[in-house]
């Protein structure tokens, strides 16, 4: 298969037969990557794999397990020596139940040199781990390529709920060449509809918030994104338009107004809301969701400020909201 440049494999199960590999070193000229949903004995197999493609450029991981998560029998740096590829893309799914798998291959990532030289790197969130260690996988991998990331994104890839999944906050400490990262922020969640609730839950944002960009080295930075999701229990009480005031703002305005972000050009919010308030009737429901939207809208806007006069700030909005069954003829999702 002359020519070939990207490969794209799923469903591998660990028992390779020793030809496979004979296979993929025959693949040359490959450049991409994709191995999806498969299940290897150990390191050493994905290894063999990645390296027996030395023009390998991007490689993308989801759901990618170990059956043995400890290193095998014999496994030291001597497995580290001689790699060649050298990547500029990594795309990784991080998952609570694959996490302790992902620690592993971060730890040869690391190590081996290949992600020495990543210049894009995407992390596709879904559930914790339980382990609050293994949720530091992110950090290890922005560690892992220093200074000549240029790029990272983050996305959420599973279901609304949400749960806390960084130890901690990103650190783009060691990436001072970063040009454009994507963000996905810890879900908010609206349990009661008391303006005290709402409070707490905007103010562990706006910390997330603040630690994540305290962070930031580099003075190249011009595109931000920010994900962020909001559930709704209940309907909110009371006025919340003024919540931005009883927010303490300062030290996160002050991150804001470094000179990380003097390039900055253009800032991109798209937020989530959950709604699974019961209502009486479609109408009822689109009301309060579209009066939801605003106000989320509003406070996002408001901690935004400092960058509103020098960069472009888009919010956009996406509502989820269980929908009864005696109402066939509304979508179950609404775009706002």
């Amino acid at each position: 298969m002359s020519g070939l440049e990207v490969l794209a494999i799923r469903h591998l199960r660990p028992f390779l037969h020793h030809n496979f590999f004979l296979g993929i070193s025959r693949l040359q000229s490959v450049k991409s990557l994709q191995l999806s949903q498969c299940t290897f004995s150990n390191i050493s197999q994905l290894r063999r794999i990645v390296c027996a493609l030395p023009q390998l450029l991007q490689l993308a991981l989801s759901y990618v397990r170990l059956r043995v998560i400890r290193h095998p029998p014999g496994y030291n740096s001597i497995h580290y020596v001689g790699v060649e590829t050298r990547l500029r893309s990594l795309s990784i799914t991080l998952d609570g139940y694959i996490d302790e798998s992902m620690e592993v291959v971060i730890d040869w990532i690391f190590h081996s040199g290949i992600g020495a030289n990543l210049q894009d790197l995407s992390v596709w969130v879904g559930d914790p781990a339980p382990d609050p260690a293994l949720r530091q996988n992110p950090n290890k991998l922005l560690a892992a390529s220093g200074p000549s990331l240029t790029q990272y994104t983050e996305q959420y890839q599973s279901g609304p709920y949400g749960r806390k999944r960084h130890a901690g906050h990103l650190d783009f400490a060691a990436n001072t060449t970063l040009q454009a990262f994507a963000i996905a922020l810890d879900t908010i969640r609206l349990n009661r509809g008391q303006r005290s609730d709402w409070l707490r839950g905007w103010s562990e944002l706006v910390d997330q918030l603040r630690g994540i960009l305290a962070t930031v080295r580099s003075r190249q930075v011009r595109d931000i994104k920010i994900n962020g999701r909001i559930r709704f229990w209940s309907e909110p009480a009371g006025d919340f338009t003024a919540i931005t005031e009883d927010l303490d703002l300062a030290r996160l305005h002050e991150v804001m107004s470094q000179p990380s972000f003097d390039a900055v050009h253009e800032v991109e919010v798209k937020v989530e809301i959950i709604d699974t308030v019961p209502r009486t009737s479609a109408l009822s429901t689109n009301l309060d969701c579209e009066k939801n939207r605003q106000r989320v809208e509003d406070i996002f806007r408001g901690l935004l400020n400092p960058w509103s006069g020098r960069a472009t700030v888009r919010v956009s909005m996406r509502s989820h909201y269980p929908m009864p069954s005696d109402w066939p003829q509304m979508p179950r999702r609404l775009k706002l």
